[in-house]
């Protein structure tokens, strides 16, 4: 694609001679994935219902993902202009360019930074093996938390960063032209059985509690699940539901071991998160 200068995943653009045997292989691996599957029903490895259970649920999710989620990107787009205007003031704060190279330099390098404040010159807390100091999120939770000075507008600074381009203009980029948002799911990639999400992660939506930050550095502010509400709302036919299943891996683990006293202690109510939390941790709820 990049020798042709053709835009990403512009496939169908590419001439037969070159796309032919990867559209001859992906058709013959599929072929493979049925033989090889309808061996394992016949010898009884796998169970022809499990499969159609997949087959089932890999329908539902190109349901869900053909019908999105409603978006206002406009809106979006708004909030996230407030969001760049509360990230300059906090860039102003800082006595360094509001880059990770420029706040490596600041704490633990020598010299001036590009605003001419003298570096810090501090003991890094985490090197690469090449021995060069790191700044992760971890590494800046720490030193807020030690008190370092501008660290905590750093953290700020990078967590508005982060709101910006990954809802407010991430979620607005990928709204589509009927106003839907839209994820891609990923049905065979996580070995623990959930699904995981490309394109856009409709499953990590933030919950309002944990933009804190965001509404204490811009006041007012439409998070990215009240906008979703926002759009529903516009609709007038939709509604919003939530629906959970408290401690639902525990109870199938239990019901496929067969373990009586995880049985009998959904029964009476009790917390088994809780319940192992105290006992590894002497904690109480």
């Amino acid at each position: 694609l990049k020798r042709n200068k053709l835009p990403a995943g512009a496939y169908d653009q590419i001439p037969w001679i070159i796309m032919e045997p990867y559209a001859v292989r992906d058709a013959l691996l599929t072929l493979e994935i049925y033989l090889l599957q309808r061996q394992w029903v016949r010898e009884g490895a796998v169970q022809l219902a499990s499969l159609l259970r997949e087959f089932e649920m890999t329908k539902i999710l190109i349901a869900i993902e053909r019908r999105g989620v409603p978006y206002p990107a406009a809106e979006s787009r708004r909030v996230g202009q407030l969001v760049a205007g509360a990230r300059k003031q906090l860039a102003d704060q800082l006595p360094f360019a509001p880059t990770i190279t420029g706040a490596k330099q600041y704490w633990f390098g020598t010299g001036r930074t590009a605003k001419g404040v003298a570096c810090r010159d501090l003991e890094p807390y985490e090197t690469t093996p090449t021995g060069k100091p790191q700044l992760t999120d971890d590494v800046t939770t720490r030193m807020v938390k030690n008190g370092v000075e501008h660290a905590d507008t750093w953290a700020n600074y990078q967590k508005l960063h982060t709101a910006q381009a990954l809802w407010f203009e991430g979620y607005a980029d990928k709204t589509g032209p009927d106003g839907r948002i839209r994820t891609r799911y990923r049905q065979t990639k996580v070995i623990s059985g959930r699904h995981s999400v490309e394109r856009v992660n409709l499953q990590a939506i933030p919950h309002d509690y944990q933009l804190q930050v965001l509404r204490e550095q811009v006041p007012g502010i439409i998070t990215p699940r009240e906008l979703i509400e926002m759009a529903i709302d516009q609709q007038g036919d939709l509604e919003t539901w939530e629906a959970d299943w408290t401690q639902a891996e525990l109870r199938l683990a239990a019901l496929e071991a067969g373990c009586q006293p995880m049985l009998d202690a959904f029964v009476s109510g009790a917390d088994l998160h809780g319940d192992t939390s105290t006992a590894l941790f002497g904690v109480q709820p």
